[in-house]
C-alpha cells in the first residue's frame, strides 16, 4: 500500500491526516495548487523509493505555482539522476504542517502478535531510537502510558511552556489501532505525525496488509 492508499485508508476511518495529491506532470502540479493552500510540500512519488531524502526527492516551503512548477522539475531530476531505474510516478502535493513531529507504528511480533509503537518521529527517528511498544488491543490508559514512555513526552507536555494538542494524538493511536486490526494490517508506519497547538496529523505513511504480505 503506498502513501497515498495509506493516507486516504486514514481519513476514510476518520484519523486526522494531510491528504496527499498526486500530480504526474507539470500541468497537474498547476491544477493541484489551486485545490491546496500554500505553503505546499512536495516528494518524489515512486514505489523504488523509500528515503525520499537520501535521493533529494522532497522540496519543502514552496510558496507559490512558479516555485511548485521548479520543484517538480528538481525532484524528478535528483531521483533520476541518483536511482536511473526508479520508477517515477510523479510528484506527491501536501500542504506544509509545521510542529513537533512524532511516529506511530504497529509490528507483528511471532510470539506477542501485533504491537503498537509509539515515539520521536521524523528523520532522524532511527537515530533517537526513542519509542515505548505495547501488545494490542489498547485501552485509552495504554495509549496515556504509550506516550508518557517516552522521552519526547517532555516536549509534548509543556516543555518551555509550548502547547501541543495530546488530544488529537491520543485519537490518532487509539482509532488507529481499529485500522490495523480490521484492514489486517502487519506493518505500519505513520512518520511523521505534526502535533501543534492546534492539532496532531498525520502527514506520510506507510502499511502493509496480510494478503499482500502472503502473496510476495
Amino acid at each position: 500500500m503506498d502513501e497515498v492508499e495509506a493516507i486516504n485508508l486514514l481519513l476514510k476511518y476518520k484519523i486526522p491526516a494531510e491528504r496527499l495529491l498526486v500530480a504526474r506532470d507539470e500541468d497537474e502540479v498547476v491544477k493541484v495548487c489551486k485545490k491546496l493552500r500554500f505553503p505546499l510540500v512536495m516528494k518524489i512519488y515512486s514505489p523504488d523509493v523509500i528515503h525520499k531524502t537520501d535521493v533529494d526527492g522532497i522540496v519543502t516551503n514552496i510558496n507559490n505555482l512558479e516555485e511548485a512548477r521548479k520543484a517538480f522539475f528538481v525532484i524528478t531530476r535528483n531521483v533520476k539522476r541518483k536511482m536511473s531505474n526508479a520508477r517515477v510516478k510523479g510528484v506527491l502535493m501536501q500542504r506544509m504542517l509545521k510542529g513537533f513531529e512524532v511516529m506511530v507504528g504497529c509490528k507483528t511480533d511471532p510470539q506477542f502478535g501485533r504491537v503498537m509503537l509509539f515515539g520521536t518521529g521524523g528523520l532522524y527517528a532511527e537515530v533517537y531510537k526513542d519509542f515505548a511498544a505495547r501488545v494490542l488491543p489498547l485501552t485509552k490508559k495504554d495509549v496515556e502510558e504509550l506516550i508518557k514512555e517516552t522521552k519526547c513526552y517532555e516536549v509534548l507536555s509543556g516543555f518551555r511552556g509550548k502547547k501541543y494538542d495530546l488530544k488529537d494524538l491520543k485519537n490518532i493511536i487509539f482509532r488507529f489501532q481499529k485500522v490495523v486490526e480490521e484492514e489486517e494490517i502487519v506493518e505500519a508506519d505513520l512518520n511523521p505525525i505534526i502535533v501543534s497547538d492546534k492539532y496532531a496529523k498525520v502527514v506520510d505513511a506507510r502499511m502493509i496488509k496480510l494478503k499482500l504480505k502472503e502473496s510476495d
